[in-house]
């Protein structure tokens, strides 16, 4: 019987860095529709990172009835040990490695363990070493599918050496009806500001959006600016400086992460993302799906899913002072903005939701 109900219920892992990024909520996602389907035995291990907790995850995971397993240690030794011992407890049939270098680590320690099937989850624009290049397109072997949450994720995994045959192009989705009541409110009632919600990091960028606000206030154009997220201590503490020295701290507002950001984005007009690269943003669905006006950087996986002029407005990578004449332009013409908004939001309804991911996935099983 034992034999026959682990049939039944093939087990599914799924390892994920548990910093609260997009992988960690896609991952819990998809472990949540497992466990609701009934056909897989989902199981969630958790890397936590030096500054953040996977607790948060880690509840909604038990919560819903799901094993959830997490480490602190993050050396490559102690990272490859940890799952390698996890996997040879749990013995799953499926592994699905989300991000770097967590797909790395968890495909080696499942070779290792004998786990018969194993994916790889690309999520982002990552810079590989030789030798990560090489260890990877050697367990790109072993690995059944390469899922990429874009397709300039996967073209990137291409010209690192992935097997273009083994890679699956499977966007991100959000939990629609979420944001979508949170879009319903007027547009009259926002406030005239911008918002960015984002981990602070080298890779997102938040400084340009300050410069441009710093622009527009020399231009007598006042535009209050929120930042919402957590991320390295160093990079937010060097943001908090750079907003002192340019004398913007009546103008700019940081609030750490909030579980709950619907609210918020329902109170702005403009979303902005200045990020240098992004894999498939999860926070520009949610802006776009509540009714926000989406100002972002030219950047891959991001240039997929805004097209200029039409569901949102792109701006060079770096360019403070294009998305300077972006924001004012946004607020000075209000019905074009709110014509765009409306557009973005119809634009999403049907392409990226969380069900049309899950359906994807589970195809792969």
């Amino acid at each position: 019987m034992a034999t026959e109900s682990k049939q039944q219920r093939r087990v599914v892992v799924h390892y994920v860095s548990g910093g609260g990024s997009g992988s960690t909520r896609v991952a819990l996602n998809l472990a949540l529709a497992h466990k609701q389907g009934g056909e897989f035995e989902p199981v969630l291990i958790l890397r936590a990172k030096h500054h953040s907790s996977p607790k948060q995850w880690v509840d909604l995971a038990e919560a819903a009835g799901i094993r959830c397993y997490y480490f602190r240690k993050t050396w490559r030794r102690s990272m490859y040990s940890n799952i390698l011992r996890l996997l040879r407890i749990i013995r799953p049939d499926i592994i699905f490695c989300h991000g770097f270098p967590e797909h790395l680590w968890g495909r080696l320690a499942a070779l290792k363990a004998g786990v018969p099937r194993m994916f790889q989850v690309e999520h982002n624009l990552e810079r590989y070493t030789w030798w990560k290049r090489m260890l990877s397109r050697y367990l790109g072997k072993y690995t059944e599918k390469i899922i990429c949450v874009s397709r300039g994720v996967a073209e990137f995994a291409v010209r690192n050496g992935a097997d273009p045959h083994k890679i699956q192009v499977i966007y991100n989705g959000i939990e629609l009806q979420k944001f979508w009541h949170s879009g319903a409110k007027p547009w009259a009632q926002r406030q005239d500001a911008a918002l960015m919600v984002a981990r602070f990091s080298h890779q997102k960028d938040q400084y340009t959006l300050v410069r441009a606000a710093a622009l527009l206030r020399a231009q007598d154009f006042p535009l209050p600016v929120h930042f919402i997220g957590r991320g390295n201590p160093f990079r937010l503490g060097l943001l908090r400086w750079r907003i002192r020295c340019r004398r913007m701290n009546s103008a700019v507002t940081i609030t750490g992460y909030q579980a709950d950001i619907s609210n918020y984005l329902a109170d702005h007009k403009i979303f902005v993302l200045s990020s240098f690269h992004e894999g498939f943003a999860l926070a520009l669905l949610e802006a776009m799906a509540s009714g926000c006006l989406v100002i972002a950087s030219d950047a891959p996986g991001i240039r997929e899913l805004i097209r200029h002029g039409d569901n949102g407005w792109l701006f060079p990578i770096g360019d403070h002072r294009q998305l300077a004449a972006l924001l004012r332009g946004a607020l000075e013409d209000q019905e074009l903005s709110m014509r765009i908004a409306a557009a973005a939001r119809e634009g999403i309804a049907d392409r990226y939701t969380r069900e049309k991911m899950v359906r994807a996935y589970e195809a792969l099983l």
